[in-house]
């Protein structure tokens, strides 16, 4: 039995040999790319993976989903690679000594809205033609669905309040929970409404949801541009895994491009990871995010400039920890 078994692991390494030798034989890097939460604005990472374009170039990317935050938590403490994040989490790591290098950026506006359900708007008889100020002081002592706290959601509220003069952490009931699971708590009352993006505020307006404030296309232009989706690692890791690095952005690169090129090609791939999703939801979720999506993945500073504005704004980043030169946070090495 020892030596079948022996001469059965001698004829799978001489497998493994014998490929390695065959012309244009490429053995896949392995990495780890973690994600925040699941959504639209993640397209061009899912059409890279799906598309097979980080494949074809010998990459392997495995894409954990770890909450908010914690996605970069993951990459400081070793157990991922890189995480696709708002840049804000590179400006706190940054602030706690941790300091974190952006190689791509995927998408440079800021789409979170609010929505309440139509029980909660005639709670607080909602005035859609309000400003924005208003709007968000009547959203006091609502329950509100966010994805983890210090996520990008939380920030948006908190940016939210100090422009209209409450303190959403002590005047709104926040509650973390996973972005698909939003829509289920709306419709059966669990919450008044949710914090985030596509494609979940289509499947609620469906639903009857009522929006409170609208991405910053419409509300709150001025933050914009906006690293709402920067690739984020190790300082040392390019340096040490530079092919790694280079074949990733390159993936994203080609995934943007099909994107705004091939529409209906992306269109279908990502149709087929939200699979369960209503086709008109879909079909207004992927047109928003092309709409809004950069034909590269250059890292802006003006973008970081305005999120740590952002971050100042709602209090989620400390006046002391206020940065003057951000140009060691990003490179663009990789994205040529």
């Amino acid at each position: 039995m020892i030596k079948s078994r022996f001469a059965a692991a001698l004829r799978g390494l001489a497998l493994v040999a014998g490929l390695a030798a065959l012309p244009g034989y490429v053995q896949a890097q392995a990495t780890t790319l973690a994600l925040p939460a699941t959504a639209v604005h993640f397209t061009p990472i899912y059409i890279a993976a799906d598309a097979g374009l980080w494949k074809a170039r010998g990459l392997d990317v495995k894409l954990p989903l770890i909450a908010g935050p914690g996605a970069t938590n993951a990459v400081i403490a070793g157990s991922a690679d890189f995480a696709s994040t708002a840049a804000t989490s590179v400006l706190r790591a940054a602030a706690r000594g941790q300091p974190m290098l952006v190689i791509a950026t995927t998408h440079a506006e800021f789409l979170a809205e609010i929505v309440i359900s139509r029980k909660a708007a005639d709670k607080i008889a909602f005035d859609p033609k309000a400003d924005l100020a208003t709007r968000v002081r009547s959203l006091k002592g609502l329950t509100l669905a966010i994805d983890a706290p210090l996520g990008l959601p939380h920030g948006f509220i908190k940016y939210l309040g100090s422009k209209a003069g409450i303190d959403a952490d002590r005047e709104l009931v926040l509650t973390p929970m996973q972005p698909p699971n939003m829509v289920a708590s709306l419709k059966s009352g669990a919450v008044d409404g949710f914090i985030f993006s596509e494609p979940f505020v289509s499947s609620a307006v469906e639903d009857g949801a009522v929006v409170v404030v609208r991405n910053s296309r419409f509300d709150s232009p001025e933050i914009n541009p906006y690293a709402s989706n920067v690739i984020v690692t190790r300082p040392d890791f390019c340096r040490k895994s530079a092919e790694v690095c280079a074949k990733l952005v390159a993936g994203l690169n080609e995934a943007l491009k099909m994107m705004h090129e091939e529409p209906e090609k992306a269109r279908a791939i990502l149709k087929a990871r939200f699979a369960n999703l209503p086709s008109g939801v879909l079909d207004r979720s992927f047109d928003l995010i092309r709409g809004t999506s950069p034909r590269d993945t250059t890292t802006n500073e003006k973008a970081l400039s305005n999120t740590q504005q952002f971050a100042l704004a709602g209090g989620t980043l400390k006046p002391e920890d206020k940065r003057d030169d951000l140009s060691g946070l990003f490179t663009n090495d990789y994205t040529r």
